[in-house]
């Protein structure tokens, strides 16, 4: 099946999975988390998968997976090495997760996730930083850039005067033969 066919016909399909790891588990469930990822990347029709960690809330996940479309989706939900690290997955979740109350339950979305980037590091300003700390940072660039501004015009104008200044001066040793 051709997969740029089928994204021109069907929509996105995202599923998103929200975890939250019981202490201590850390380490092991971001380990069967990319496993996850790697198993969703290698099936057919995946364009995008994710792990997303809470840095306000430790010990809270999302994984998203993005499909070309929604048989794809179940395709790989339904797949044996999903299933299999899901059940190794759910013993390290607080059960509380999900709709089926085993921590590994979906949420379906059509289209792109909107958390879902390609580039994670590129996002500005970081999601941690509080409201107050982005305003105050964007008020010092504002001001940095007001205060560099002037003294850009000024040299531009001083290398400007001096360049008619001295034209002739220069055009005289750029004809001299070099000695």
């Amino acid at each position: 099946m051709n997969d740029g066919q089928a994204l021109g016909h069907q929509p996105l399909e995202t599923l998103v999975m929200r975890h939250s790891v019981r202490p201590g588990h850390e380490s092991g469930y971001r380990q069967l988390a990319e496993a996850l990822c790697r198993s969703a990347s290698a099936s057919n029709g995946c364009i995008d998968s994710q792990i997303d960690g809470d840095s306000t809330a430790p010990g809270l996940w999302r994984l998203s997976f993005t499909f070309v479309s929604a048989a794809h989706a179940r395709q790989w939900q339904q797949g044996r090495d999903c299933q299999q690290l899901l059940a190794a997955v759910a013993p390290l979740i607080d059960g509380s997760e999900g709709p089926s109350g085993n921590g590994s339950g979906y949420q379906q979305a059509h289209g792109r996730a909107w958390h879902a980037q390609p580039f994670a590091f590129l996002r500005w300003p970081p999601q941690t930083m509080p409201l107050w700390q982005r305003l105050l940072l964007a008020a010092l660039l504002l001001l940095l850039f007001i205060a560099l501004l002037p003294l850009m015009l000024i040299g531009l104008t001083v290398l400007m005067v001096a360049t008619l200044i001295l034209r002739k001066r220069i055009s005289s040793v750029m004809r001299r033969p070099f000695r």
